[in-house]
C-alpha cells in the first residue's frame, strides 16, 4: 500500500482535431496529496516535482518526461493519419500510488478532410447563432407585446 495519493490534473490535449502535420499539444500537473498530520488542518494537494510522468497514445507508451514546477508537464508530438487514445501515466514509487489521467481522443485528418471539417463545424456554429438570435427576438416581442397589453389595461382602467 502506498503512503500518499496521486492524481493528474488540468490535464488538455490540443487540439483534438488537426490535420497532418500539426502539432500536438499534451500538459497537465501531477500532484500528491499532503494529509493532515503533516499538512492541518486538512491536508491539500501539492504540485509534483521531479518525477517521471509516461505518455500512452493507444495503450503504448511512446515517450516519457520529468515533471518541473508545480509538477508540470508538456508533451509536444505530431501523428499520421488516423484516430488516437491519448493518456498519462504516473507510474508511482514506494511511497506514491500511481495514477493516470484521463483518456481524450485525438483525430488526424489528411488536408482536404480537415478542410471540410472545418467547414461543417463554422455551420454548426453559424446555424447556432442565427438560433440563439431567433429566440432573442422572440422573447423580445412577446416582451413588448405583453408591456403594450399592460399600458392599454391601465390606460382603460383610468
Amino acid at each position: 500500500m502506498s503512503l500518499f495519493a496521486t492524481r493528474i490534473v488540468n490535464f488538455k490535449v490540443e487540439p483534438t482535431v488537426a490535420k497532418v502535420g500539426d502539432t500536438i499539444k499534451i500538459s497537465g500537473n501531477l500532484q500528491w496529496f499532503c494529509p493532515p498530520i503533516m499538512c492541518p488542518p486538512f491536508g491539500k494537494w501539492i504540485g509534483y516535482d521531479n518525477q517521471r510522468v509516461e505518455l500512452y497514445v493507444d495503450g503504448q507508451k511512446i515517450d516519457e518526461i520529468t515533471t518541473v514546477g508545480g509538477g508540470q508537464f508538456i508533451f509536444y508530438k505530431t501523428f499520421k493519419a488516423g484516430t488516437y487514445e491519448i493518456t498519462v501515466h504516473y507510474p508511482g514509487s514506494w511511497k506514491d500510488s500511481p495514477c493516470w489521467s484521463p483518456k481524450v481522443i485525438v483525430r488526424v485528418l489528411e488536408p482536404q478532410e480537415y478542410e471540410r471539417e472545418r467547414q461543417k463545424t463554422g455551420m454548426m456554429y453559424g446555424a447556432l447563432a442565427i438560433g440563439v438570435g431567433a429566440i432573442c427576438l422572440i422573447a423580445f416581442e412577446m416582451y413588448r407585446m405583453q408591456r403594450e397589453e399592460e399600458l392599454l389595461m391601465a390606460a382603460l382602467t383610468k
